[in-house]
């Protein structure tokens, strides 16, 4: 499996290169596309249906 086909996972196991930062419950990451430099995203560790 290829580290893009599942982001989470790939971050967890520690083969995510866009990872920057492992946090408590997320990864701070690079976002694939560079639409804006320096474009992060944060992924959770865990799959959530809502952010309520």
């Amino acid at each position: 499996m290829k580290w893009y086909e599942n982001r989470i996972k790939s971050a967890i196991d520690g083969t995510n290169p866009m990872v920057i930062k492992e946090l408590s419950g997320s990864f701070a990451v690079y976002g694939d596309v560079q639409f804006l430099p320096g474009y992060c995203v944060l992924l959770p560790k865990r799959e959530v249906a809502s952010l309520k």
